[in-house]
Formats: structure tokens, C-alpha cells, sequence
């Protein structure tokens, strides 16, 4: 499924959050390209702060860019 979802022109960060943690899944989801591997039984706090990190990205206001930025350029003021 992952390299599916790779190959989109716009892929999403992939996580695998699981109980099958030994070396080699680890090993192959890097391979992949899988963003974070984590272990249900004792990396769940991992994902928690994963998850909020990458929200407080997306809410930070250079995230959204200029909202005027398309206003101002059809008015001929930027």
C-alpha cells in the first residue's frame, strides 16, 4: 500500500503506528519512505506528540500565506 500512496503527486507523511515492532518492519518501512514507525505498546505518547506537532504546523499563520496576497493583486496593489 505504501508505495501506492507514494506515488501520488502529492503524498500524504505516512506513519505506521503498530505492535509488530522488530527491526525488520522498521528496517522496510524506511526502505518505503515511511515518515515515523512507532510501537503501540510503548511509543503511543510518540504519536500523540507527532500528530500535535504537525498540527501546530499546519495552524501557524505563514502556513496560510498572505490571505490579502490575490486581493490586493487583482486591485493592482501588489
Amino acid at each position: 500500500m505504501i508505495p501506492l500512496i507514494k506515488i501520488r503527486s502529492n503524498p500524504p507523511e505516512i506513519i505506521v503506528l503498530t505492535n509488530y515492532s522488530l527491526s525488520v518492519y522498521r528496517r522496510r518501512c524506511k526502505e518505503l519512505g515511511v515518515a515515523q514507525f512507532y510501537d503501540k505498546t510503548s511509543e503511543l505518547h510518540k504519536v500523540v506528540a507527532f500528530i500535535k506537532d504537525r498540527v501546530f504546523d499546519l495552524l501557524r499563520p505563514e502556513a496560510f500565506g498572505d490571505p490579502l496576497a490575490d486581493g490586493n493583486a487583482q486591485m493592482g496593489l501588489g
